[in-house]
């Protein structure tokens, strides 16, 4: 944590903002590979705080469209651009033709994921059965948890840090944090 408050307080002036310190992590990634420029992550509660001590300064703040309006709300003072996060989830697998029982594991980067994703996605954890939703964190403690999994479902960059722990899964489905190829656009012509 201290990591991310120095860098904070680095030279960008590019601003990725979010709530949790995961979805911090990927998102500053994500962005920095499809922009080539530095991004500096900052805790949403911390930029808000800035705001109104009136110690905020960034050339551009970008978000996703779950913390926008708290952001709009605080009187931003720079160009807000909020993306598009990961596709619903039936985007990324046609449940349709899935078997019902199939081991199907989603390994979130976090608790506060999970339990977003029982909470928008009760039917596909009610109609599989075998569905599991686990953090990384509990995956890397215990790995026999995804040990029958045929089908796994994780963040591109969480796949590729941990390639060798799904390497006997069968079929893996990558994605991005962001799904926003126009939001991505416009950053890019304001940089």
């Amino acid at each position: 944590m201290a990591a991310l408050a120095e860098y904070a307080h680095s030279d960008g002036h590019i601003i990725y903002t979010e709530k949790d310190f995961h979805e911090l992590q990927i998102g500053k990634q994500e962005l920095e590979l499809a922009l080539g420029v530095p991004i500096t992550p900052c805790y949403m509660d911390d930029v808000i705080e800035s705001l109104q001590a009136g110690q905020f300064n960034a050339d551009l703040i970008i978000t996703t469209f779950f913390c926008e309006s708290r952001l709009r709300d605080a009187g931003i003072n720079c160009p807000l651009i909020p993306l598009r996060i990961t596709p619903p989830m039936e985007q990324l697998l046609n449940f349709a033709l899935i078997p019902r029982h199939t081991q199907i594991t989603l390994a979130a980067i976090s608790r506060h994921i999970r339990n977003r994703i029982v909470k928008t996605y009760p039917n596909i954890v009610k109609d599989f059965p075998n569905f599991r939703i686990y953090t990384l964190n509990e995956i890397l403690t215990d790995p026999k948890l995804i040990k029958h999994t045929q089908i796994l479902l994780t963040f591109k960059q969480t796949y590729r840090d941990n390639e060798e722990l799904f390497q006997h899964i069968p079929k893996i489905v990558t994605y991005n944090r962001f799904h926003d190829e126009e939001g991505l656009n416009q950053i890019r012509s304001l940089i």
